[in-house]
Formats: structure tokens, sequence, C-alpha cells
């Protein structure tokens, strides 16, 4: 039988409201109720004084943003802040506790977005209410269930034999000293993402894919490389540890070594790489966060790779015995040697991610036989503070702390300090080459150009506040802090507070329809009634770059929480456009939408959303992420993806723009199969959908999930 009754459509969504309160300190634990004084003399304790939080009134819930008592000794994340549910903890709200000691979840915190713990030293046991119905703990292991998924670890924590899979960061700023992985898991992923204590690795000798040497400290595994020739595998090494010799080939994982803590590291006779790519066959990024080393040697009977004592640089054998190219940046200041002629792209062409070493970089020096450096996406924090060059290079040299490369029609900046702008001689940029860097202002001089993403030149650059066009350049024209391509009078970069001029049609410039205009800084933004599309990333931002630096509490709070389009006559919001944008709390749609694309808001942290009726198209995965999603409005669609929820963890509050009869018909194929597991497989909490009581009708019936069908 159905569950019946008549509900009115529910009103626009309201603004959301963020509070940031004053410290309070206190030796004894936080507890779910409001603390009250004991002494008319002493100042009453609210939940304001305790916590940072974002409230939302539509949905009448709370999000935890932050404990504000330094000194908690125990934790009890409260059930309610000021009378409203607390479901949600966000990335980051638990950290910087010294003296913490043990956390306590309730009943109603059923998700957690990557809890970090960061700098929460003292941190030995975790605890869930019974009553939670998605976690539970063992050994101080936060799991789902059924035991299956490890959810969050703790320095404290025993992996318990029944765990197959481990959640993303799980041990992120963990420090643990000692693991063993159980039999069952099978993945490798950046679990024990900067572990740095970990110096106690183990596997489960019953596991079939994964083994550790003893002593090694290394977690390695076999598998089949891009011959399809099964191959030991090195995945990551933790503190101390060290890559043990073999007589047969060792290959290094395109996503391995990179989260250890070692000083020394060694490269064996018989370790290569693993030319298969990985990020869609294109990019290796092996050794991509080994931060403290500080000497590496490598065996002389190692036909691929070599070093220079004290270069930092790890070579790769190009051609001949004789010819090295450099590989990887493993010091902080690094000296490339002489005969060494440019950056490797390794093996068939790929990108060997470099770049991403210069997040720990402070110096670098090239030599008089440099001929060329090509930096490539995946910076994240530039540290680099100087460049020089060796007096007689006849082909790059440093200007305004640029690295320039000489060609035939013009100079070529490939690579920026911080404390850098574009040098006059410079006519051409390459992308990234400014990623990650404090540059503040940017100023394009007469005679540069570029044709591409130049928004990518300057991904991550948080602190951009002012963008300036020479008015005698011929490519491109500046106001209020965007900039434009003459030629097409679109709009291909956003900086600070920014206003798009009225009668821009086009955001982002044909055939490089990727652009990601708004990655660099942006505070603000007012958007013309004339444009018509938000393009695919144009507002995206992740661990590597974007609108919310991910390394600073101060960056996080510069875009807006509010996205206001509902004013614009936008048609398509495309891929990915606003995915990653933490602080966006709240998104209003104007009535000319059309289409959604795939991950358009994925991990964003809006409440709820109203989907316009005009809307006819959302794609997949549109929400995934969201993890504080609690409550949707649907339009009547012409089509409904069977990943449109996917990733929605929290939705408990849905609502269809149709009837249940067309809902139906929309999620059943013509052999009569229905997708309605697939559809509401993360909406584990999900309950009730509403419907239209019948075409035309402004009412609404409410009908169980389990009795749709």
């Amino acid at each position: 039988m159905k569950k019946t009754k008549f509900i009115p459509l529910l009103s626009c969504l309201l603004i959301l409201t963020s509070c940031s309160k004053n410290v309070y300190n206190s030796t004894s634990s936080i507890s779910s109720s409001t603390s009250t004084s004991t002494s008319t003399s002493e100042p009453e304790i609210t939940d304001d004084d305790l916590y940072e939080y974002i409230s939302d009134d539509d949905t009448e819930s709370v999000a935890l943003t932050k404990v504000l008592d330094k000194e908690i000794v125990e934790l009890v994340i409260p059930e309610t802040i000021n009378g409203r549910e607390v479901f949600y903890v966000r990335e980051n709200a638990i950290k910087d506790l010294p003296n913490l000691r043990k956390l306590v979840i309730p009943k109603n915190i059923v998700s957690f977005n990557v809890l970090n713990l960061q700098n929460c030293p003292n941190l030995e046991t975790i605890e869930v209410s019974e009553d939670n119905p998605r976690y539970v703990v063992e050994n101080n292991c936060l799991l789902n269930k059924e035991k299956t998924t490890l959810v969050k670890g703790i320095k404290t924590s025993i992996i318990p034999d029944t765990v197959t899979s481990i959640n993303y960061y799980a041990f992120s700023y963990c420090d643990i000293k000692s693991v063993k992985l159980p039999k069952g898991v099978t993945s490798y992923g950046n679990y024990f993402d900067h572990c740095y204590q970990l110096n106690d690795f183990q596997i489960d000798p019953e596991n079939t894919k994964f083994f550790s040497p003893a002593g090694s400290n290394c977690w390695m595994g076999t598998k089949k490389d891009e011959d399809g020739k099964l191959c030991t595998f090195i995945y990551d090494i933790f503190k101390d540890g060290h890559i043990p010799e073999s007589d047969t080939e060792i290959k290094v994982d395109n996503n391995g070594m990179c989260y250890g803590n070692v000083e020394e590291l060694y490269i064996p006779k018989n370790l290569n790489t693993d030319n298969s790519g990985t990020m869609n066959g294109t990019v290796d990024t092996s050794f991509g966060s080994l931060y403290n080393v500080k000497k590496l040697t490598v065996s002389s009977e190692n036909p691929y790779f070599s070093t220079v004592e004290g270069s930092g640089c790890l070579l790769y054998r190009k051609n001949s015995i004789t010819n090295y190219e450099v590989y990887k940046l493993l010091y902080k200041n690094i000296v490339i040697p002489e005969g060494v002629t440019r950056i490797t792209n390794k093996g068939n062409g790929r990108s060997n991610y470099w770049s991403r070493m210069l997040e720990h970089v402070e110096t670098i020096h090239f030599p008089k036989t440099m001929q060329y450096v090509n930096v490539q996406e995946g910076l994240n924090k530039s540290t680099l503070k100087e460049m020089t060059i060796a007096e007689g290079n006849e082909n790059l040299f440093i200007k305004n702390n640029c690295l320039v490369r000489k060609v035939d029609n013009g100079n070529n900046l490939l690579l920026a300090a911080n404390n850098a702008s574009i040098p006059e001689e410079a006519t051409y940029i390459y992308s990234y080459a400014f990623s990650g860097t404090d540059i503040e202002k940017i100023y394009i001089p007469k005679n540069f150009y570029y044709g591409g993403n130049i928004a990518a030149c300057f991904e991550n650059c948080n602190n951009l506040k002012s963008i300036e066009v020479d008015p005698d350049n011929k490519y491109f024209r500046a106001s209020n802090n965007c900039l434009y391509f003459k030629s097409e009078n679109a709009v291909v970069m956003l900086v600070g507070d920014a206003s798009i001029e009225e009668g821009i049609e086009k955001f982002g410039n044909y055939p490089y329809s990727y652009t990601r205009a708004g990655s660099t800084g942006l505070t603000s933004l007012k958007i013309p009634s004339t444009l018509k599309s938000i393009i695919y990333q144009a507002f995206k931002t992740n661990y590597h770059s974007g609108l919310i630096s991910y390394n600073t509490e101060e960056n996080r709070s510069k875009f807006p929480s509010i996205f206001d389009l509902s004013n614009t006559n936008i048609e398509v919001i495309g891929d990915s456009s606003l995915y990653g944008n933490y602080n966006l709390k709240k998104i209003l749609l104007p009535s000319t939408l059309t289409a959604i694309k795939g991950f358009a808001f994925g991990s964003t942290n809006i409440f709820s959303l109203e989907i316009p009726d005009s809307v006819k198209q959302i794609d997949s995965y549109f929400v995934t992420g969201c993890y504080s999603l609690r409550k949707i409005v649907v339009p009547n669609l012409d089509t409904i993806n069977a990943n449109m929820f996917t990733g929605a963890y929290n939705l408990t509050d849905v609502t269809f723009k149709m009837t249940l009869p067309r809902f139906k018909k929309l999620i059943t194929s013509s052999s009569g199969d229905n997708y309605l597991n697939t559809l509401l497989k993360s909406c584990t909490l999900l309950k009730t959908i509403k419907f239209l009581e019948y075409e035309g009708s402004s009412r609404y019936i409410e009908v169980d999930v389990d009795k749709i069908f």
C-alpha cells in the first residue's frame, strides 16, 4: 500500500547564514547540550561560543564547520546546535586540537567528508552511538555497519580483518606508527596521506595482491604491466623504508611512492617506472610527495636512472648511457647537473608530472646545457623562491623571476617563481607557468599573446586581485578584473572582484571551450544578462586549483557562500563548472536554464536545491559529493539519468514535479527492467519521495521508496 498524504509545494530556497564565533577555553568535554554557568558572575557559555557552523532555514539543519575550544580533551559532537539538528561534520572541522583524546560521534552524524583530524596528535579513542544508522567502531576504527569499509582511522587503530575497502584519506595526517593491511584489501589508494610516523607497515600474508618484504616498510604487489607481463610493483614507501634489491625488475606504480617520510632514498639496480600511465593514461605521478628526501643514491647498475651527488635530481636515461633528462626533483634546493638538456616526458610521450615536485622546491639552478622546461597541471602550492641559470646558456634566460625560452619568433615564458611578473620580453606563456605562485596583479605587456587556456597559466593563484593589459596589445583587453579576447569578445579569465560586461555572450574561447576562467582567485562575480552558458570547468576548484585554496582557512572564506544566477539568462551549466567550491552553500538558478551537465555542482556544500521547471536535462553525478545536500526539487524532465543522485548521501527530502506513473515510465527500460535501485543507491536515508497527485495538480503525494514498484 502507498503511504499518501497531501502537502503544498515548497517555497523558494532561503538564504543560508554563517556564524563565526569567539573562542571559549575549557579543559572539560563539550557535550551535546548547551552549557550554563554555575555562577552569576561568569558569562553563560552558548553553542555559539563553542562551535563555528552553518545553519539552513529551509532544512532546519546545521553543518559543524569548526570546534573553537582548542583545549578540549573529550569532544562529544552535539546532536543539536541552537535547537537544530547537526547532521554533517565538514572537512577540517575537527583539527588543531592538541589535547583531544576522545571523539564521540552521535546517532545523527551520518556523513563525513574526509574527516581530517589533522594536528590532533593525542587522539586515542573514537566512539559512535549504537543508534547511528551508518557507522560502528571497532579497534578505534570508524567503519560502515557491515564492517567492510574503513571510513576513518586514528593513531591507535588496528584495522579489522573484515575490512575489504578503505576510504581515501582515511588516515590522513594521522600519527599512526603501525599498520597491518588485512587480506581482503586489494586496492591501493592515498589512505595513508601524510602519515609521517608510519614506520611499521605490514600486510597480511594471505593477501593475494599485496605484500611487504620484512623490514622494507614498503607497500608492494603484483600486477600486469602495459605489455601484459606480470611484474612486481612498489606502491608506497613509509618512514625510514627502503626499496629492496631484487633479481627481477621492480616497477614503481604511476601513483606510487607518494606519501612516505623518507629521508634517504636508494634506487636499486632493477627499479623502473610503469609506462602505462594513470589519469586517462597520460600522467606519471610517482614520487609525488616525498618532501623530506635529503640523500638520494642510485645503483650504478640501474639501466634507467642515475643521479649526481648533491643535485637532488633523479635523472632518467633517455637514449644512451650519457644522455639523461631530469625525471623528478627530490630536494628543496635543486642543482640540475651540467649536460642535462630538458625535463623529461618519460615513455611514449607521456608527461611525468614533474611540476608536482615543485610543491616543496625552494630554489632551482639550471645548467648551461638546459634547453627546455615543460610545466604540467597539478601544482598545488609553490614554495619556489628563486631560479638561477648558468652563464652562457644560449636557450634560456631569467627575468622578473621568470624562466624564459628564446625561440625564433619571440620568447616563451616557461616557469615563474613567487614574486614574479610577466617580463616585457615575453611574447607567449605556457600553461601553468605561474600556477600556485603568490602573484597579486597580472600585467600583460604589449607584444604578449596566448591562444589557449590562459586561465590555466595562473591556476591556483589565489592571491590575484587585479589584471591589466597594455592598451596596444592586439589580442587582449581587460576591464573590471575580466580578461577578454578582442577577436571573439569572449571573457577568458576572472580575478578578484569581477564584473563581466553587458553584451558578452561567450565564456571561453573556441576551440578551448574548457577554459577555467574562474579558477584564479575570484572573490565575487557579476554576470550579465547576455551570457548564455557557463562552460566546462568554468569555476571548478580542487586540491590543485581554484577559487578556494585548500591550504589556508583565510582563502577558504573568499568565495561567496551564495552563487546567485537567478537574474541571469544562463541556459546551460557545463560539466564540473562549480565542482569543488567547498564554501558554496547556496545556488540560485535562473528560469532560462535548460540543461545541467555532469558534476556541475559536485562537492559543494549546498543544503537544498530547487531546479527550475525550464530544465529538461540533468546529467550523471551533478550533485556527487554534496554531503550537506538534504533537500532537492526536480522538474518534469524528459529523461531521468540513472546516476543523477549518485554521491548525494544525505538526501532525505526529494520532490519530483511529475506524477508517479510518469516517473516509473522514465526509469523503466523497454525490456521492463527499472533502475530505481541504481538511482537511489547513495540515498540510504531517503524513505519517501513526493510526486504530483495528477498532471496539472499543485498538490503532491508522498510515496514510500520501497513501494514505488
